[in-house]
């Protein structure tokens, strides 16, 4: 009988393991609907569908040590997120303001200028670059009640944010109101992004993603300053964004260089997993990542997540 009772402790422990990786897996990678319930519920569902959700593209400054097509990054998030099942319809790649670099000119002057000039709502290169987004939105028919998720690579995170900033504040701005609706953006995603200012609506969602072996990100931040004052341009320059609120994180990732944001699987995963709040890193499931220690871990994670916005998208033990 006794060891009748001991088999059968193993099997209900056997099973209750199994139980437990489909749950925890379940948990990690559900889709973005999930389970839906009956009844209204799915009225509700079907009306939401009608607003579609609108990835905008938009690259960073072309230097001579960067690829010779200066939109090369907002071409390969296109590609991503196309790999993945995104709608072409659903993606916009909007032109890239910024100069070409050649031999002559490695570095071209204009690039600080517009830099410091797309932290502004009412300089002539942010309400521009409005007017610029608003033709390649309406050339592929999106709405201004759309939902619009912004993602931008180094520098072109700082334009969505000042683009976000305004389409909700569009009355302030006579003349731009008079050619360009007020589009809706739910979020701004930037991917190694030198934050000059964040001026971005409460209720639009920020997601920084921070590599520490971005070094471009941290050159930016030390020197940037400098040779924005010497420019003749006020704005500061900040590894993170200031004003971080409840509807903000910023999501950490090891090992991402500055020109690899644009092609990190794991980033392309994260940013179409933004849309389901449950999604997390697989290391966070118990199950998967068992131990003292990686408990300890995420009860560490999971309180700076909480009370400093800040989300660790990779294993802290991980080189």
């Amino acid at each position: 009988m006794a060891n009748a009772g001991v088999h059968n402790m193993a099997m209900l422990r056997n099973i209750l393991i199994v139980l437990l990786v489909l749950a925890g897996g379940s948990f990690v990678q559900s889709p973005c609907l999930g389970d839906k319930p009956p009844g209204p519920a799915k009225t509700v569902a079907v009306k939401e569908e009608s607003r579609r959700r609108v990835y905008v593209l938009h690259s960073g400054v072309h230097t001579i040590l960067s690829d010779p097509r200066k939109n090369i990054a907002a071409e390969k998030l296109r590609g991503g997120l196309l790999k993945r099942g995104v709608s072409e319809k659903d993606i916009v790649v909007l032109e890239n303001p910024y100069p070409n670099a050649n031999w002559r000119k490695m570095f071209p002057v204009e690039l600080v200028t517009i830099f410091g000039d797309s932290a502004k709502p009412d300089s002539k290169v942010a309400q521009d670059g409005y007017k610029r987004m608003h033709m390649a939105l309406k050339a592929q028919g999106v709405k201004a009640e759309d939902d619009l998720v912004w993602i931008g690579h180094s520098a072109g995170g700082q334009m969505g944010l000042t683009m976000a900033y305004l389409a909700k504040n569009l009355d302030k701005y006579g003349d731009l109101a008079k050619e360009a609706p007020a589009y809706h953006f739910d979020m701004v995603i930037l991917l190694g992004t030198p934050v000059g200012v964040n001026l971005l609506p409460e209720e639009v969602k920020l997601r920084h993603y921070y590599s520490p072996q971005d070094r471009i990100v941290h050159l930016v931040a030390r020197y940037g300053p400098f040779v924005l004052r010497t420019f003749g341009t006020g704005v500061g320059v900040n590894i993170f964004p200031p004003n971080l609120d409840d509807n903000d994180r910023v999501r950490i990732f090891r090992g991402v260089e500055h020109n690899n944001w644009d092609v990190e699987s794991r980033v392309l995963d994260r940013i179409l997993a933004e849309t389901n709040d449950l999604c997390c890193p697989l290391w966070h499931s118990p199950v998967l990542a068992p131990g003292l220690e990686a408990g300890m871990l995420r009860l560490m994670c999971n309180a700076l997540d909480q009370n400093c916005k800040i989300a660790f998208e990779d294993p802290p033990w991980q080189k």
